[in-house]
């Protein structure tokens, strides 16, 4: 008789049927339960016995009030947590599957692949918790849960809070000396019980299960307790790649470095450590799990391994082949839903929750395309009935041709009485007007699915359908979903982030809920947000059955997702095109969907770069706008509607972007900014102004002058605002703040003609900005040749810049030595830098020959120059096009000239401006002529005088039009 079972079961019995004991819980103790009221199996933890006490009573309750806010697609969540009878216990989801201990236990060593993919994902785990101020002090192969794939972070339940609400930034929880963790995975640190311990210790933890997982058994053995942790204070592990020959060197050293003994010798956070495992690992030989692919997002600011990415690109093709419509196809015939008549209280979840339910059932079944559950719900009048009339009415409203509606009315029991009709507004005559009586709301729906598609298959050629889904089949998960869209579409993105985490808590590979969950984080937090990055990732593995609408929404994210997890300064262009054909596609299939439009927009903004795209700011901010006049309501929309809308359109423009935004996201991360900007830029709200200006905090400042950063108004608010940060006395903030100033006011000072006063804040520091500076006539010759010699002997990255300013003069010894330079770059180059590598060399010579005033040659070596295989190199496509025109190939010129800037701010754009103005007047498109002069005139006239000559030039080109 297990007498702990029987007592749970007393003292449990108002929540939980405690079933029977887990194995596997070393110290504690686990027992398999059933959430009476949710009706899901769960795990219950009881600590030891010997740990409760009132101090640690109260320490366990303070940080599971911490730990239960996690919520992050690689961490178990806690579900609740407390002390009954005496025994201080946590509930958590049931994982199905194996611990990662389990799976040692049966094939003794991981695959490399395998292996740095559950490093990756426990590291992208243990990032955003730190971030939250909480460690895990307790990283084991016992604690890494394996489900279809996906690594699973549990048992935070021990972690220390790094910092408490309401405590001081330096306050720790009290820990009294004890280490709380695991014998031969204890960072040394940690398990000297000292009071220093920091999240590095976690960084520790993790390396010594990749040791594990790669050698087999852990890098630090003993007969005794005692005989291990002598060893793990004393001993350097076993190198790995002595252990294991296909284990390639940069990996055993990652590893390596994470079992430092020094914290400070060791990776500085998770996120560096899961990059540098990824960065290394073996290219894949087949299309792995999804596990596999979502690497991706850990890797910030390095390339993303090529093996991982053929897998996402290969995976990409796969899901665009299945939402493909073939040519010849038939037309696309639409279907609304509209909101069903749900009104009593069990039923009411229903009233919008049909719609996205049928929506989805429907859409994509032979030439069937369904309206955005959104866009329908906001056509909807409240409190309008369910029926005929109003339902034809949304219909035209929503350019579709058919119809749904109906009513929900409970029934004996569980059960439910359905009414539904579908309705042709094309011919205002009736097709279906039916009653049915299901067990359930889900079972009513998959009948009346089942009939309205028979009938409309009379009428078009549906053909064999698909079966699809919403993606879950818990129902609890799925009224959790339900729940999140409704708060979702009333932004109240706290509210429905909640919402999205119990429905993942409960479904784990729900696709439509860990989108949604990426979405409100990446809006609560960045797009680049770690965690919303893996959700959209883990999404993207799992939009099998779903909906066409959602399969490219969805794998649309993940595309966007893995590329904000590389280079920036190079993304991956294969990537990009299949992002750009996902949205092209959603498009030609949803034309008149709000959210396809915003994911256009997103797409076209972050990624159009480089005549490949050959994108334009007037078509982004057309796909913004399309998105707003479906959906008014669609606030994020009008985030890079506000930017461009000042940048385009001026005061106005912008300021009514900027008030639709506060209007409808007034808590939104950008709101403080905004609302700053829309009282500078209005003349009536001169002193709310300037008090905002006076009292913003300086994160706001910056935030401001991000989007107002290439307006060319006449009171210079981007300069304003930075020289307002400037001159505030020194805070908490003071170092951070100097860096982004150090690069900040150098640039936004060029930009507006002002070249003196930013070569005085640049200094002679290596920069992009001060290679132009010499172009434009500020900085003197000596002084620039000086320190371009100083760059090209120290192989200065920057170098590059001044390869213009030097074939100008005619230097080509210079140019010729860092010729050499690239050539031996070249033919050292790892595979996923040959590409740079290859474009540097080419562009120096190109530049050679210029400076040899050997035009002949010089024009085909600039023309053959990639443009997207150096984003940065703004001066070599400035000089591409100049020969292109002085050679009359104006239309080549002209696609150069006018594709977007990836720099922020440069001065380079208004040379370029200028340069595309004359270009334009020789092409006679008078419209793009006038407005590139313009744009020189407004950000110069108030310049200095070495900006004069272009700006008289610009008036003078005007004059002529």
């Amino acid at each position: 008789m297990n007498d702990l079972l029987e007592h749970l079961r007393k003292i449990f019995a108002d929540n939980y049927r405690v079933d029977e004991e887990l194995k596997g819980g070393g110290m504690s103790r686990l027992f398999l339960a059933t959430d009476l009221s949710l009706n899901r199996k769960v795990v219950i933890k009881i600590l030891p016995p010997e740990l409760t006490s009132d101090m640690m009573a109260a320490r366990f309750k303070r940080e599971s009030e911490v730990t239960a806010h996690l919520q992050h697609p690689n961490i178990l969540p806690i579900i609740t947590a407390g002390v009954r009878d005496g025994l201080m216990f946590y509930v958590m989801p049931f994982i199905s599957g194996e611990s990662l201990r389990e799976r040692l236990k049966r094939e003794h060593q991981v695959p490399i692949n395998d292996s740095v993919a559950i490093i990756c994902e426990v590291a992208s785990a243990l990032s955003y918790a730190h971030k939250q101020g909480v460690i895990h002090r307790d990283i084991k192969p016992e604690n890494i849960l394996l489900q279809d794939g996906h690594a699973i972070l549990a048992d935070f339940g021990i972690a220390a809070a790094l910092t408490l609400p309401g405590e001081a930034p330096h306050s720790r929880i009290t820990r009294t000396g004890m280490s709380m963790g695991t014998v031969g995975y204890m960072a040394p640190e940690q398990s000297l019980g000292g009071t220093d311990v920091d999240h590095r210790a976690d960084i520790y933890s993790l390396g010594v299960v990749g040791h594990e997982m790669l050698a087999g058994s852990p890098p630090f053995k003993g007969e005794t307790t005692q005989a291990i942790l002598a060893a793990n204070l004393t001993q350097a592990p076993p190198r790995l790649d002595y252990l294991r020959d296909d284990i390639p060197v940069p990996l055993s050293r990652a590893i390596e470095k994470a079992l430092k003994k020094d914290p400070a010798d060791r990776f500085q956070n998770a996120t560096e450590f899961g990059a540098a495992c990824a960065e290394h690992a073996p290219p894949l030989s087949r299309i792995s799990r999804a596990i596999s692919v979502r690497r991706l997002r850990r890797i910030s600011k390095r390339k993303i391994a090529a093996g991982v990415l053929l897998v996402l690109f290969a995976v990409a093709v796969g899901l665009y082949a299945r939402t493909h419509v073939p040519a010849g196809a038939p037309e696309a015939v639409t279907v609304v839903v509209a909101p069903f008549d749900a009104n009593t209280s069990d039923l009411k979840l229903w009233h919008e929750g049909m719609v996205d339910l049928l929506a989805r059932n429907i859409d994509g079944a032979g030439p069937l395309r369904t309206v955005s559950p959104t866009l329908a719900i906001r056509n909807w009048k409240t409190g309008t009935r369910s029926d005929r009339n109003p339902a034809e009415q949304l219909a035209r409203d929503t350019k579709a041709k058919y119809a749904i509606y109906g009513y929900l009315v409970p029934s004996i029991g569980d059960s439910v009485r359905l009414h539904y009709g579908l309705v042709d507004a094309s011919t205002d005559s009736v097709l279906v007007d039916e009653d049915a009586l299901a067990g359930s709301v889900e079972q009513a729906a998959d009948r009346l699915t089942v009939n309205v598609l028979s009938e409309l298959g009379k009428r078009h050629r549906i053909g064999a359908v698909r079966s699809t889904s919403i993606g879950s089949n818990s129902a609890l998960a799925l009224k959790a979903f339900l729940q999140g869209e409704q708060y979702y579409r009333r932004t109240s993105w706290d509210s429905a982030e909640a919402s999205y985490a119990r429905a993942i808590a409960i479904d784990t590979g729900f696709a439509l809920a860990l989108r949604r969950a990426g979405q409100v984080t990446a809006w609560h937090a960045s797009e680049t947000d770690s965690a919303a990055r893996a959700f959209a990732l883990r999404a993207g593995s799992r939009i099998r059955s779903l909906a066409p609408r959602d399969s490219l929404l969805i794998t649309a994210d993940s595309l966007s997702s893995a590329l904000q997890g590389g280079d920036p300064n190079l993304p991956n262009w294969r990537l990009a095109r299949r992002l750009f054909a996902t949205v092209s596609e959603a498009a030609k299939r949803y034309p008149d969907d709000p959210e396809v439009w915003y994911v256009v927009g997103e797409a076209r903004f972050h990624y159009g770069y480089g005549s490949i795209f050959d994108v334009s700011e007037e078509s982004i901010r057309d796909a913004f706008k399309r998105s707003i006049t479906l959906d008014s309501a669609f606030s994020p929309a009008y985030i890079h509607l506000v930017e461009l809308g000042y940048t385009l359109g001026g005061a106005t423009e912008g300021r009514t972007a900027a008030r639709e935004y506060l209007a409808h996201n007034p808590g939104g991360q950008h709101a403080a900014g905004i609302q700053l900007l829309d009282a500078l830029s209005d003349p009536a709200l001169k002193n709310e102004g300037a008090r905002l200006l006076a009292t913003a905090p300086t994160d706001v400042l910056f935030d401001g002058w991000m989007i107002v950063r290439r307006w060319t108004d006449s009171a210079e608010t981007a300069l304003r605002l930075l020289r307002t940060a400037a001159a505030r006395p020194r805070g908490p903030q003071f170092a951070q703040d100097s860096v982004r100033l150090q690069s900040s006011l150098p640039l936004q000072l060029a930009y507006r003609g002002r070249f003196s006063e930013s070569y005085l804040a640049l200094g002679t520091r290596p920069s992009r900005l001060l290679a132009q500076l010499a172009l434009l006539g500020a900085v003197e010759t000596d002084t620039a040749r000086t320190v371009f010699a100083r760059w090209l002997a120290a192989r200065t990255p920057q170098v590059h810049t001044a390869l213009p300013w030097w074939a100008a003069r005619g230097d080509s010894t210079s140019i010729t030595q860092l010729v050499r330079f690239y050539d031996s770059a070249v033919a050292n180059a790892k595979p996923e830098n040959r590409a740079s590598a290859v474009y540097n060399s080419a562009a120096a010579r190109a530049y050679l020959s210029l400076a040899r005033h050997d035009t002949l040659t010089a024009l085909p070596a600039f023309a053959a120059l990639s443009d997207t295989a150096c984003l940065r190199c703004d001066l070599d496509r400035l000089t591409t096009a100049q020969l292109l025109a002085k050679a009359r190939r104006f239309s080549e010129a002209d696609k150069i000239l006018r594709q977007r800037l990836f720099a922020a701010v440069t001065p380079t754009e208004i040379v370029m401006a200028l340069e595309r103005g004359k270009v334009a007047t020789a092409l006679g498109h008078k419209s793009d002529a006038r407005r590139c002069f313009q744009l020189v005139v407004q950000a110069w006239a108030r310049g200095d005088p070495g900006a004069r000559p272009w700006v008289a030039e610009a008036q003078k080109g005007l004059s002529r039009l």
